[in-house]
């Protein structure tokens, strides 16, 4: 379309014809001015707003972005019908069409970075001259609307860009989306100037979101003088900043002067509330924060105020720094322990903190400051520490004028001198309140008992109270020489085991009991047989045998008559077969000796021994030892054989296999030594205990129990029960099984019945066919009472191993029942998992056949498991507390992690965590504390996962004692927290 000359062309030369170069230049100029402005108002439509006109002369030029080539064609001929005009140029480009037509533009530390749309090379080049743009991601496209609104709506944004530092905008056709953070406080007055002068014509704002400037650090300030508070500093926004202009603070005024700034720390708005709400119980103060450290200084008008401030502000983590109070309960507390007195309480001024933290050993961080102090309260003090000195452990409390001293000696010299002290009595003008001194700790706790050849009996090692030292000389009939000393240390037992040895020890001609710390022992010798076997018959009447105890007694050598021949090498054997039965062979020194073998390897023996001379030394304790443990396996061997012991077999379980080993110990000695060899043991049933010529008296196994209060068995599910040796393990019911029909009551009539309380020991009622019956099922039952059971009646051939089994299993369960219901065996109960579970129903299978049992165990519900589990830990008292303080120790971590799992057992039961104090103290301030520190126990929970809604934090203060607040073992007592687990949705 170039070459069209129109009206212009020859009036505008003649015009200038007669005129200079220059006036010809300045008419070509208003020719394209005039141009110019014509086809821009041919193409004001929306069909042509993409597209802009320049002229050179008359010569048109089109530029922009077009979607199609047919609209750079519209354009192109809508310029051209344009009066004057002599020819037109396109310089369009193709570009894809995208709507909404999309600009963004971001700022950060790296930078401005541009990215989106732009309808012309020209708008590209101008925007990224503008933003100095480090990034440029901007690209052409079509679409655009009107060029000059676009443009407009762009430079309106980017103005707010001008005055972050860090944000962005977004465009869309010409809506405006603003979010950034002023770099200044003057850049935000600016953006707030800009804010209100509005958008351009056609430009919309569809989001705005401005952040002050960035306060590093970000402080604040709130000042009391008794009658004002003022606030200076920074404020997050403008509300936070009306609140604390209208802020209720009982009556008292408020007058601030804040700005506006971002970078307020985490809780800032609390914290800052907290430190108002604390700062005018002071009687003057200062509180701050800068970013995260929150400060409160002041006078606190007495130490009720100063406690509830400490209480208040602790929890958010702030520095205090109180002028000392005057305290009405003027005391001091000092605990030694690891070697160092940790001081924890009030003393009168700086000076005396200083010259207590100066001594050595001694901490002084948990002193403080308070005005009211006893008179004689630094003699007070030094008698205190004085008595710590001599101490390994211990506590040492001033109140008023009343000292209490208790803990340990750390010598028997020490102990001696603290009873000294005592019984001397306080410094004068001080009382000697409570003084409870225990003796020394002895590592490892020792004790022996010796009798010699004259019949007399000496002491020495440790006792741990001079009353159980008189018990055990009671106990001795011919008394020695007692070097015993008093000591702490000692296993729980010890009076009891002690005593029962020495109803053993006069039995023997020459002998000791020993005990080392952890093991028992004791050894001697007798000149007769009859008496070997009395003393150990006495021995396991006593209780005493199992994994603590080595029992080595020697039985007096036999003398070879002269007629028996001398065997060398000296042979002597015992085979156990499957079916239980001994066979003895080889040879015995005297007919003595084979018949109380015979006896010991009990009914049905096969004895092929013959008599001969040549035993070697300790051959009879080495023989009885081997079938003591021959006892212990399902089959097996036991021989001496060229100067060798040798025991091998096929142990019941793993541990009648470490209890067949244990039992060679009461042979050391004998021959040149042992050689075991063991397979891996094969499930069977026990064998019982039968009656033999000579006394036997099986060992008895130590077993933990645990005693909780008793609960009804849960409803039962009847498992499958397998014919054979197999019992169907049947899967443990739902805790929550769906409501049935109550079933007549079974009434039961035992002729031998086991019963097991929740968790307690298993009681015995009816009767049993021998005392050595009756015994052993004491042991298996966890070496618990069997007098209620009675000798005597008629009973079924499995009686024994069936009854056995069932007790066994019994045992493992939380709870039940077990007996022998006419010729029906009946078991039922509940167990605490679905392991333990499996496993009382797996002891069964050592039977032949259960198929005439009644057999009913199920599972305890998740929350008597909870409760349970619980309980056993709120008894340990695990969680401990900072002396005075709501803020828990870090020992106490482990614990609550502890806590929060078995929580988890019972996810959906409430609980409710009880605190409780002393009675020392005022009685409001321990209500205080008590529900603050439920509350730091129900928040450490939450934090471990623990849902909050499930936790109810209740103080009760010293209002619900469990023991007198007069001992100090009472006052520990006191001081518990308590949970209360109730069932599920209650």
């Amino acid at each position: 379309m170039s070459g069209i000359f129109l009206r212009w062309g020859i009036p505008g030369f003649v015009t200038v014809v007669g005129g200079t170069a220059i006036s010809i230049m300045m008419t070509g100029e208003n020719i394209a001015s005039d141009l110019t402005g014509r086809a821009s108002e041919a193409l004001a439509n929306a069909e042509f707003g993409w597209a802009s006109v320049s002229f050179d002369a008359r010569d048109a030029v089109i530029a922009g972005t077009a979607t199609t080539q047919r609209m750079i064609d519209a354009v192109v001929a809508r310029v051209a019908s344009v009066h004057g005009v002599r020819a037109v140029s396109s310089n369009v480009v193709l570009a894809e069409f995208i709507s909404p037509f999309p600009f963004e533009a971001r700022i950060d530390g790296a930078g401005i970075a541009v990215s989106g749309g732009v309808p012309d090379e020209t708008a590209h080049a101008e925007i990224v001259l503008r933003t100095a743009a480090t990034t440029d991601a901007l690209r052409l496209m079509s679409g655009a609307p009107d060029r000059a609104a676009w443009r407009a709506a762009v430079d309106y944004g980017l103005g707010y860009l001008d005055q972050f530092d860090q944000g962005e905008i977004r465009l869309a056709d010409l809506e405006l989306s603003i979010s950034g953070r002023a770099r200044s406080a003057e850049a935000y007055d600016a953006l707030t100037d800009l804010g209100r002068a509005g958008a351009p014509r056609g430009v919309r704002v569809a989001a705005l979101e401005i952040v002050p400037a960035l306060a590093s650090p970000f402080e604040w300030r709130a000042s009391f003088d008794g009658s004002l508070v003022t606030v200076s500093g920074y404020a997050p926004n403008e509300a936070f900043a009306r609140r604390l202009r209208t802020a209720d603070l009982g009556g008292v005024p408020v007058s601030t002067s804040l700005v506006l700034a971002s970078g307020a720390p985490p809780d800032f708005d609390r914290n800052a509330l907290l430190l108002l709400e604390n700062l005018i119980r002071l009687e003057r103060g200062t509180g701050t924060i800068s970013d995260g450290t929150i400060s409160l200084a002041g006078a606190p008008a007495d130490q009720e105020a100063a406690e509830a401030v400490r209480l208040a502000m602790t929890p958010a983590g702030a520095t205090l720094t109180l002028d000392p109070p005057r305290v009405a309960e003027y005391e001091l507390t000092a605990v030694r322990g690891g070697g160092v007195i940790a001081l924890d309480g009030f003393v009168p001024d700086a000076a005396t903190r200083d010259r207590l933290d100066g001594l050595e050993n001694v901490d002084a961080a948990g002193l403080e400051l308070a005005r009211g102090a006893p008179e004689r309260f630094d003699s007070a003090v030094d008698f205190a520490l004085e008595a710590l000195g001599h101490m390994s452990e211990g506590k040492a409390s001033i109140r008023g004028s009343v000292v209490s001293l208790e803990g340990r000696a750390a010598t028997a010299v020490d102990f001696t001198a603290l009873e000294t002290t005592i019984a001397l009595g306080a410094p004068q003008g001080l009382i000697l309140g409570k003084a409870e001194i225990k003796p020394p700790l002895a590592d490892p706790f020792v004790w022996s008992a010796e009798k010699t050849g004259d019949g007399t009996i000496a002491i020495e090692g440790f006792v741990p109270s001079r009353k159980v030292r008189e018990a055990l000389r009671a106990a001795i009939p011919n008394l020695g020489t007692d070097a015993s000393t008093l000591a702490d240390g000692n296993p729980a037992d010890f009076e009891s085991v002690a005593r029962a040895a020495l109803g053993v020890l006069p039995l023997l001609d020459t002998g000791r009991i020993a005990f080392d710390g952890e093991l028992w022992s004791l050894s001697g010798a007798v000149d007769t047989p009859q008496k070997g076997f009395a003393a150990e018959a006495a021995f396991a009447a006593a209780g005493l045998g199992g994994p603590r105890w080595t029992y080595a007694v020697a039985l007096p050598q036999p003398v070879a008559a002269a007629a028996l021949p001398i065997i060398d090498p000296y042979v002597w054997r015992a085979r156990k077969s499957a079916d239980g039965k001994i066979t003895l062979g080889g040879f015995v020194p005297a007919e003595a000796a084979r018949k109380f073998f015979a006896g010991r390897a009990g009914e049905g023996v096969v004895d092929n021994s013959e008599l001969g001379a040549g035993a070697p030394e300790g051959f009879i304790p080495g023989a009885l030892a081997g079938l003591d443990a021959l006892a212990h396996l399902d089959m097996g061997m036991v021989q001496y054989e060229n100067g060798k012991w040798v025991l091998a077999g096929v142990p019941r379980t793993a541990a009648d296999g470490e209890a067949a080993l244990a039992a060679l110990g009461t042979a050391a000695g004998a021959g040149t030594g042992w050689e075991t060899t063991l397979s891996a043991p094969i499930v069977v049933a026990p064998e019982p205990i039968v009656a033999a010529p000579a006394p036997v008296v099986e060992p008895v196994p130590e077993t933990a129990t645990v005693t909780t209060p008793e609960a009804e068995p849960a409803p039962a599910v009847e498992p499958e029960i397998a014919t054979g040796a197999e019992v169907a393990m049947a899967p443990a019911p739902s805790a929550t099984p769906e409501p049935e029909a109550l079933a007549e009551p079974v009434v039961r009539n035992f002729t031998f019945a086991a019963s097991k309380a929740l968790d307690a020991p298993v009681t015995f009622s009816g009767n049993v066919p021998a005392d050595a019956t009756r015994r052993w099922f004491g042991v298996i039952a966890g070496k618990v009472p069997t007098d209620a059971l009675e000798v005597g009646g008629e009973f079924p051939p499995d009686f024994i191993p069936s009854a056995d089994a069932g007790i066994r299993a019994l045992a493992m369960l939380s709870d039940g029942q077990f007996g022998l219901d006419g010729n029906k065996w009946v078991l039922s109960g509940r167990a605490a998992s679905d392991e333990e579970r499996s496993a009382a129903l797996a002891s069964l299978k050592v039977l032949p056949s259960t198929q005439a049992w009644e057999i009913n165990v199920t599972q305890l519900p998740p929350v008597d498991v909870c409760r349970r589990k619980v309980g056993a830990f709120a008894a340990r008292n695990a969680i401990l507390f900072q002396s005075g303080s709501a803020r828990m120790t870090d020992a106490s971590a482990p614990a609550l992690d502890e806590l929060a799992g078995y929580l988890s057992i019972c996810p959906a039961a409430i609980v409710h965590v009880e605190g409780h104090t002393d009675a020392d103290g005022a009685d409001d301030l321990n209500l205080v504390l008590s529900v603050a520190r439920a509350e730091a126990v129900v928040n450490a929970l939450i934090a471990r996962g623990v849902r909050g809604e499930r936790l109810y934090a209740i103080g009760y203060g010293e209002s619900l004692p469990i023991a007198d607040n007069e001992t100090t073992a009472g006052k520990q007592a006191n001081r518990r927290i308590v949970f209360t687990v109730l069932d599920d949705n209650m």
